[in-house]
């Protein structure tokens, strides 16, 4: 955790490496979809689970964002520690766009997603300073066809440098962007009429591509998980991670950090929601919990008592065998900053300063 308080001066550079946005369509027969659109009238969007079942199912992180909020360019200015969270929750969705020195969010400046996620998977940590690389895409979903903005943002794209390609019969467009150390590459489309993708690994994008035109078997965090059990899907924001046996060695390697020594067959996870308060006379609270059977209480009080004392009022217990529940009200409603970080070190995205 002393790293995550180190990590304040180092947000603003930080915020944009690993970060994109995808959008996926709803549930049924993709050619239904392509009449309504021909129609002009875009399909109904999906619901946050429905997307959750177009992601490969070795998914390990899944973070939504209930709209609709405006996306906007701030610059790299206008991002620091005194934000509300749900600012920073925001932007994190559509953080890939502002590459090439934002040419491409001011393209999509003033729209505004109904929904947003986030899938991951394969975190790795950076080959220096930075945030912590993964396999992923995320949504963006929006009420309307974006008609002229749609085709003003490709022509953004091919004079950013992008390259065209194909992926699952979708015309996709990628960029690659140096962040630190680090080259990472997106993956860019509009597969729907109302919906944007941006993906950080061909493969990743190709089978959630696949599975979006071919519902599959099997989902992503299957529902018998027991985090589903503590987490509020009626929340702004909410978001899941599992740790499971079956995990890749490099995120096992990070999740071990997170959520303590691994027995080698041992599994665990986190769920987190967050409501902002709707007037100013209420209180927001955010809500985390850990699901491991051996992580020590006190180090989770010792950790986010020591992180957040000066701008969030936290309270750590244990409610159940093996789950751990941290409840945070920020002191100010611009401290939003270091719980933000805090929890993105929680769903995989470390950032190494």
């Amino acid at each position: 955790m002393n790293q995550l308080k180190r990590c304040r001066t180092m947000f603003a550079t930080c915020i944009l490496a690993g970060f994109g946005i995808v959008a996926i369509a709803n549930d049924g027969a993709l050619a239904a979809q392509h009449r309504k659109a021909e129609r002009g009238t875009p399909a109904p969007p999906p619901s946050a689970i429905q997307i959750l079942e177009w992601l490969p199912v070795d998914t390990e992180t899944f973070i939504v964002a209930n709209g609709p909020f405006r996306l906007r360019f701030t610059g790299d200015d206008d991002v620091s520690e005194h934000k509300p969270l749900d600012t920073l929750l925001e932007r994190f969705t559509y953080s890939p766009w502002e590459v090439r020195k934002g040419v491409l969010i001011k393209e999509l400046s003033g729209q505004q997603p109904l929904l947003a996620v986030e899938g991951a998977r394969h975190f790795r940590f950076p080959s220096g300073l930075g945030a912590s690389t993964y396999q992923g895409c995320h949504v963006l979903v929006f009420r309307r066809d974006l008609g002229a903005t749609g085709e003003a943002l490709k022509k953004r794209l091919k004079s950013a440098g992008a390259k065209a390609l194909k992926i699952a019969g979708r015309e996709i467009f990628t960029l690659d962007e140096k962040l630190e150390n680090d080259v990472l590459k997106f993956y860019f489309a509009q597969p729907q009429p109302n919906v944007l993708i941006c993906a950080t690994d061909q493969n990743y994008l190709k089978e959630t591509l696949q599975r979006m035109d071919q519902r599959a078997a099997k989902r992503a965090l299957p529902p018998e998980l027991p985090e589903w059990k503590h987490v509020d899907t009626t929340s702004r924001f909410w978001g899941i991670r599992h740790y499971g046996k079956d995990v890749d060695a490099g995120s096992r390697s990070l999740a071990i950090q997170h959520f303590g020594k691994d027995t080698g067959d041992a599994q665990g996870g986190m769920v987190f929601s967050y409501n902002p308060a709707e007037r100013r006379e209420e209180k927001s609270s955010a809500n985390v919990k850990l699901l491991w059977p051996d992580k020590n209480i006190d180090e989770v009080k010792k950790a986010w008592t020591s992180a957040d004392e000066a701008t969030w009022k936290t309270k750590v217990q244990q409610v159940a065998p093996g789950v751990i529940e941290i409840t945070a009200r920020p002191k100010r409603d611009d401290d939003g900053g270091n719980f933000f970080l805090t929890l993105l070190f929680l769903l995989g995205h470390v950032i190494v300063v």
